[in-house]
Parts: C-alpha cells; sequence; structure tokens
C-alpha cells in the first residue's frame, strides 16, 4: 500500500514537472514572439514609409531640407518651414515643461508624505492619459483666447492681432504642448528619483544633512542621467503630436516671422494633407517628412530608455543595494 501511494505521488511530480516545464516554453514562445512582432511593425513602418518617401529621397534630398516654401499647387516642397515650426514648439514646451515636471518628480519622491503618494501619483498617471484631442478643445476654449486677450499685446501691442490672429501660433503651440508633456516627464522622473536607495538616504540624513542636501548630493548625481531621459522622452512625445498642433497652430506652412505667428510642424502637416495628398511628388514628400520624423521619434526613445534604465541599473551593476 505504501509503495503504491509512492508511485501515485511520483507519477503526480513527474506530471506537474512536465506541465511547469510546457508552460514555461508557452510563456517563453508567447514573449519572444511579442517582442519579434513588435520588432517587425517597427520595421515595417520604416519600410513602408522609406517606399513611400523614396520618389523625393531620390530626386533632391538637400534641396527639400533646406527649401523654405511647401506649397503642393506648384509641386514645390521645402521643409525648412516645417523644421522650423517644429524646433520652435518643442523648446518652448522642453523649455517650460522640464523645471515643473522635475520638480514635482522631487516633490513626490522626497517631500511628499508617504500617506498622500499614492493618491498624487494616481492623478499625475491619469493626467498623463488625458487624449489629445481633449488638451486641443481645452486650448481652443481657454489657453489660446487667454493668450490673445493678455499676453500678446503685452508682448506684441497693437500688433498682437495681425501677428497671432486669436491666438493661433507657434507659441501658443508650445504652450500647450508643454501642459500636455509635463505628466510624461514627471512620470519617468519620478521612477528614476525613487529609485536611489532609502539607505543612501538614510546614511546622509544620519551625518547631518538637510533634506536639500541629500537631494544635490545624494539623490541628483545617479538620477541626473536618468532625468535626461525623461526630458529626452517629453521631447519625443512633443515632436510626434500631430493633433493638438493641427488644431491650434494655423497651419500655414511658411517660415515663421515672430514666436507667435501661425505655423506648421512636420507632425500636424502631415494630419492635414496626408489624407487628401493625391498628386505624387506631394505624396513623396509627404512620406520624406513622415521618414524624418518618424526617424527622430526612434532615435529620441531609444537614447531616452538607455540613459534611463543607466540611472535605475548603475547601483546595482556596482554591487549596491
Amino acid at each position: 500500500m505504501l509503495r503504491a501511494d509512492a508511485a501515485a505521488e511520483r507519477r503526480r511530480a513527474a506530471r506537474q514537472i512536465g506541465f511547469s516545464r510546457r508552460a514555461g516554453l508557452l510563456v517563453a514562445g508567447a514573449s519572444g514572439g511579442s517582442a519579434l512582432l513588435a520588432a517587425a511593425v517597427v520595421a515595417g513602418a520604416l519600410a513602408v514609409t522609406f517606399a513611400l518617401a523614396w520618389p523625393s529621397l531620390r530626386a533632391a534630398p538637400l534641396s527639400f531640407l533646406g527649401g523654405a516654401s511647401w506649397d503642393p499647387s506648384t509641386r514645390v516642397f521645402g521643409a525648412l518651414p516645417l523644421i522650423a515650426g517644429s524646433a520652435l514648439t518643442t523648446t518652448v514646451a522642453i523649455f517650460l515643461a522640464s523645471p515643473i515636471a522635475l520638480g514635482a518628480a522631487f516633490f513626490l519622491g522626497e517631500v511628499a508624505p508617504r500617506e498622500s503618494r499614492p493618491i498624487l501619483d494616481a492623478v499625475l498617471d491619469l493626467a498623463t492619459a488625458i487624449p489629445s484631442v481633449v488638451w486641443g478643445l481645452f486650448a481652443l476654449d481657454v489657453i489660446l483666447p487667454a493668450l490673445a486677450s493678455h499676453l500678446y499685446p503685452v508682448i506684441y501691442g497693437d500688433r498682437a492681432a495681425e501677428v497671432s490672429p486669436g491666438g493661433f501660433g507657434l507659441l501658443s503651440g508650445g504652450i500647450v504642448l508643454a501642459a500636455m508633456i509635463v505628466p510624461t516627464i514627471a512620470g519617468v522622473a519620478r521612477e528614476v528619483v525613487r529609485a536611489v536607495p532609502d539607505g543612501d538616504r538614510e546614511a546622509a540624513i544620519a551625518l547631518g544633512a538637510t533634506r536639500w542636501e541629500v537631494v544635490r548630493l545624494v539623490v541628483l548625481p545617479p538620477a541626473r542621467a536618468g532625468l535626461v531621459g525623461a526630458v529626452l522622452l517629453g521631447l519625443g512625445r512633443a515632436v510626434g503630436e500631430a493633433t493638438v498642433m493641427s488644431m491650434i497652430l494655423g497651419g500655414r506652412a511658411q517660415i515663421p516671422t515672430a514666436l507667435a505667428s501661425p505655423g506648421a510642424t512636420s507632425s500636424s502637416l502631415l494630419l492635414d494633407q496626408l489624407a487628401e495628398a493625391t498628386d505624387p511628388p506631394h505624396v513623396a514628400a509627404l512620406g520624406h517628412v513622415a521618414l524624418a520624423l518618424l526617424l527622430a521619434s526612434l532615435l529620441s526613445h531609444a537614447v531616452a530608455r538607455l540613459l534611463v534604465a543607466r540611472s535605475t541599473t548603475a547601483r546595482a551593476a556596482r554591487g549596491l543595494p
């Protein structure tokens, strides 16, 4: 009887081991397939975009990048107005958003009471999930009228309505972009700050360091690369934002004459014109813009992820807790 029970127990153990092995192989295969699928999607997007842009790349790549005019009716396609619009809006957005987002990250990681942190984290995560079209509607109803009524008359005086009709323009786009990317930067920077071990903070406090000295001497040095990566992730979102930019920039593909003047970015132009483009040179030029935008976005995200990973794993690599 004991031998039969022991044999049955061994069979059950063998079946469980076999099931665990099969489950492990299934999970490994599914995760590997998902990774390959994601890589295939990115490669497919690059291939399709490159094929779409190839006629423009083959014709005149340098004149396309340096051209100062974008006029589909005359088949003149210069990307300089789009480059200028994208550069201005993203610069304004990063300049305004970075101090606010990093300050919020240090507050959540170092200053906020532990009891309130889950609530504040949830609010920040919810802000990250606000759809772009909602930001656009908020900008049209609140931000643009406020800028047109209060800020631009101070800057441009009687020329405010001429420079930025109705508040539409690149500066408005940069301000709205800043509001949009603050939760993105703050969310990543918060995790980078919290990755610094509590033991380092406690050791510094035990030696008599103030809270500011703990942040400056203990938290900031190992987190610096990750914080730069968080800002680059926000930059990637700002560069690729299309819906809001299409709603509030004014849709003029021209070299801006003032910071607040109407203009266009690469992403907003694609959203405005791609669905209606039928002329092959026009389609190829839009594909050229899309390829440059895709490469810039992939590069910024890759660098950002590397910096964040470096910041969060450097201490473990040195054998620290």
